[in-house]
């Protein structure tokens, strides 16, 4: 295997990459039984990406009358279908972020009972990858 430098500086410009020019300094060598050209790469990343990408599906849900904001942006993942090719991965939750509300809450059953309303953690997925 060929070592490259990782810095995208060393990658080739827009001006450097003019099929017209390439396929002439290439001459009799370009064979594209085995070799295709960007175009054809961009699609089969494009259906690729289609195929495996795993979106954060957003759902408002209502957390009802005790807490505050009575509404929050759930997010899942959606793991209906394979991710993977081949078929066996699903898209799983991978990261997530933590938001604060305010949650009524009472101590006490009796007729001397305490309410106020109190701080609480809720997480929420905020990432999804294809994964085991």
């Amino acid at each position: 295997d060929i070592v490259e430098h990782p810095d995208p500086e060393y990658d080739p410009k827009e001006q450097d990459l003019d099929e017209r020019t390439l396929r002439k300094k290439l001459g009799s060598h370009f064979d594209p039984g085995f070799m295709a050209v960007a175009k054809a790469r961009r699609k089969v990343l494009q259906w690729l990406w289609a195929h495996t990408h795993c979106p954060v599906l957003y759902v408002w849900k209502d957390l009802g009358v005790r807490f505050w904001p009575r509404y929050i942006k759930e997010g899942n993942c959606l793991a209906e279908k394979s991710c993977s090719l081949p078929e066996g991965m699903f898209c799983k939750p991978v990261k997530s972020v933590t938001k604060t509300f305010l949650r009524w809450h009472c101590q006490g059953w009796s007729s001397q009972k305490y309410c106020t309303w109190i701080p609480v953690q809720y997480p929420l997925i905020s990432e999804c990858k294809c994964s085991c």
